[in-house]
């Protein structure tokens, strides 16, 4: 009986995780649409500025790459110290797990 529990709850987090992957991937290619479907309207409206911005995307992205790493590492010292903050709490209202 535990190991058919065990198996029903291992099938649901694998579905839900699909599920979401599935979202995540949904709203990721609705994006790319919505944003190819502008630059189309902005070529036929103005196709100079289309042209430019297509040039000037890739100079743009390269300047903000920095930015973004900066940003992940900040990230990830900052919920370091808030574990370090928390953890005192988590070990006293639950003893038996971390």
């Amino acid at each position: 009986m535990a190991q058919l529990v065990t198996e029903t709850v291992a099938q649901l987090v694998y579905e839900r995780n699909c599920f979401l992957r599935f979202c995540v991937i949904t709203v990721r290619s609705v994006t790319t649409v919505a944003a190819f479907l502008l630059w189309c309207i902005l070529l036929i409206v103005c196709w100079p500025l289309a042209l430019i911005a297509l040039v000037l995307y890739p100079i743009v992205w390269l300047f903000l790459l920095p930015f973004r790493i900066v940003g992940f590492a900040v990230q990830g010292v900052l919920e370091l110290i808030w574990a370090a903050v928390t953890l005192p709490a988590r070990l006293l209202t639950a003893p038996f797990r971390l």
